[in-house]
């Protein structure tokens, strides 16, 4: 059996670089959007859960094929073997039963790996199975692959198919399971583009709530109408704030479906936004606390009462407690609406169509 596995083995590292250009070449049109990969990820090929002595043999065989396909893509870097063990016998891991994937993840995060590649070989009825599971330890996605055949084939040409198609899974999926660059806050672009502008004098008006399952909280400080008006200031609009509650009032009758007239305390103001957003307990995973938020508003024109801009946004945030759980979603909302405002004014005032 020895002697069979290792000519076995031979035959597929000829076989091997042979498909090698095939394999990739197959993988990249199968990619919709292709796109520059990130290079150098590191893969941990962590074995083959397997019945009987055929769990070392098949896991060495993966191995050594998985090596070969993808030492010449330029996109892997196979964490070497003996390094994979040591740094695991340290830690005092095993890796027998890593096949799940949390288990999965602590050993890939520990050996630095990106990419995981772990599988299970069994029997079902009249036929032999091998599956294969690729983990992104960063995101906790899985890509998997299978492969069938009957109790009596071969299992070198078992294994080949299988890590043809896995390495075919890797090239094509594994970038895509890794955690992406944190993505550039577009804001500071759209306020450095609004500076100098001529922009309309703003009020603004978004009450909000938490709700908990008992009474609503009402926050003395609105956190959406707090950071709509910061990130309006820091783009050099002008901001008025109403020292009584006529501005409410008004807010108030328009919300019920009125026409009133505009306030005497809002003369000079070109445009006022307004809304409602609450925040809503979500739930809690051990001591965390999560929250949901829901924010909407409408940008209001003095000079003819039209609606010249209308967006909502739902978000989720999580803490230790939970009214700050509420509060940082109800934040993260009026970012993501005062994102998008801040777009149109830059858009709007290029066209020269401004509320004033």
């Amino acid at each position: 059996m020895e002697s069979h596995l290792n000519i076995s083995r031979v035959l597929l590292s000829l076989l091997l670089c042979v498909t090698l250009v095939t394999s990739v070449a197959r993988a990249q049109e199968e990619t919709a959007e292709p796109t520059a990969a990130p290079t150098d990820i590191p893969v941990a090929v962590l074995g083959f859960d397997a019945p009987g002595n055929e769990a070392g043999q098949i896991g060495e065989m993966v191995n050594d094929t998985i090596e070969v396909m993808l030492s010449g893509t330029g996109q892997f870097r196979i964490v070497d073997r003996s390094s994979l063990m040591h740094t695991l016998s340290e830690q005092g891991i095993n890796l027998s039963g890593v096949t799940d994937t949390q288990n999965a993840l602590k050993v890939g995060r520990v050996v630095g790996a990106k990419l995981l590649v772990t599988g299970k070989v069994f029997e079902l009825g009249e036929s032999r199975m091998l599956t294969a599971k690729v983990i992104g330890t960063e995101t906790t996605l899985v890509e998997g692959v299978l492969v069938k055949g009957e109790l009596d084939a071969p299992l070198d040409a078992m294994v080949f198919e299988l890590v043809e198609k896995l390495t075919e899974k890797i090239i094509a999926k594994g970038p895509t399971l890794i955690a992406s660059p944190d993505p550039v806050d577009p804001i500071p672009a759209l306020i450095e583009q609004l500076k100098g502008r001529e922009l309309p004098v703003f009020a603004v008006v978004i009450p909000e709530e938490h709700r908990n399952g008992l009474a609503p909280v009402v926050p003395p400080d609105p956190a959406v109408e707090t950071e709509l008006k910061m990130l309006l200031i820091n783009a050099g609009a002008d901001v008025r704030d109403v020292k009584d509650n006529a501005l409410a009032d008004w807010v108030e009758e328009y919300a019920a479906g009125g026409n009133p007239a505009w306030p005497r305390t809002l003369e000079g103001v070109n445009v006022i936004i307004v809304g409602e957003a609450f925040s809503e307990s979500a739930g809690s995973m051990g001591d965390l606390r999560l929250a949901s938020a829901r924010v909407e508003i409408n940008a209001i024109a003095r000079k003819d009462g039209r609606i010249v801009h209308a967006d909502r946004a739902t978000t989720r945030a999580v803490d230790l407690a939970d009214e700050i759980a509420g509060k940082t979603a109800l934040q993260k909302g009026g970012r993501v609406i005062g994102e998008r405002l801040l777009r149109y004014l830059v858009d709007s005032t290029e066209a020269g169509d401004d509320a004033q």
